[in-house]
């Protein structure tokens, strides 16, 4: 597509969109996210096909849609059309959204630590009539008890010394089903104390596919390389994508590479039996 097909295109787009007329494909749909404004307002929602979807933050709804729903990141080859899933992080429920979508009769369990997003959540779950859904307003952690919690509420929220609430805790490692077919962990650094609980306790054994986002600062890269150890030590096969990332906050010095710089990186962790 050239140059002026593209500006046509975008042309119509706008108009249809301010007319208020459906979005007609999924390039609209796109096009549509990515011009959603910056806004603090509590009362953001967004039109999908499924349903209406409330939201935070407009770039925390672009991503998630980029890399749940058009680059599939938890997409998995099951072996049963009933898998367990366990979603660790759970957000506004857009991952809860795809995993029910694509595989409806899983059995899905939703973790979310921050108790305004559990609510936008449930609300998003019911616009987009799915059921059934073991929601728990949770944080996922090594222990059961409560944490301190920086509830920023948008997609940052993650257990610190300093936190602005005190959120219930579950030790995951204890909490397990007999066999967990996807795994996923979105749990903003907490995710190393987790698969080091999982791994030594054994119940990484019960865990067939784990997709974990790891936060990889300088500060904490042998935390990085032990986790991978400990997943290949539980004789899972381990697979990596990442991505520099400033919003994970500058390093206290630039690396000696242009590319760089001052970024850390964001690294999703793909494990599998």
């Amino acid at each position: 597509m050239n140059h002026l097909q593209q500006l046509f295109l975008a042309v119509r787009w706008r108009l249809r969109s301010s007319l208020g007329l459906k979005w007609r494909d999924e390039s609209e749909l796109v096009y549509r996210i990515n011009r959603l404004p910056e806004s603090t307002a509590p009362n953001q929602s967004f039109q999908f096909s499924w349903g209406k979807v409330e939201f935070r933050s407009a770039s925390d709804l672009r991503g998630q849609y980029s890399e749940i729903f058009l680059r599939r990141h938890y997409a998995v080859r099951f072996t049963s059309d009933d898998p367990v899933i366990i979603d660790a992080g759970g957000n506004i429920g857009m991952s809860a959204i795809w995993f029910k979508t694509n595989y409806p009769k899983s059995k899905l369990t939703v973790y979310e630590a921050d108790p305004s997003l559990t609510a936008v959540l449930a609300r998003n779950l019911a616009s987009a009539n799915i059921p059934g859904v073991n929601l728990q307003n949770a944080a996922v952690w090594i222990e059961d008890g409560f944490v301190s919690f920086d509830n920023l509420g948008q997609d940052k929220g993650a257990i610190r010394p300093n936190g602005g609430i005190r959120v219930a805790s579950v030790d995951l490692a204890s909490h397990l089903p007999e066999r967990v077919d996807l795994l996923k962990l979105d749990v903003e650094g907490a995710e190393y104390s987790i698969i080091e609980r999982l791994s030594r306790t054994g119940a990484i054994a019960r865990v067939q596919n784990l997709v974990a986002e790891f936060h990889v600062q300088r500060s904490n890269a042998d935390a990085v390389f032990l986790a991978v150890k400990q997943l290949r030590e539980a004789g899972m096969q381990v697979a990596f994508t990442s991505a520099l990332g400033s919003w994970l906050g500058p390093a206290d010095s630039a690396a000696p590479f242009e590319a760089v710089g001052k970024d850390q990186a964001l690294m999703e962790v793909y494990a599998w039996r």
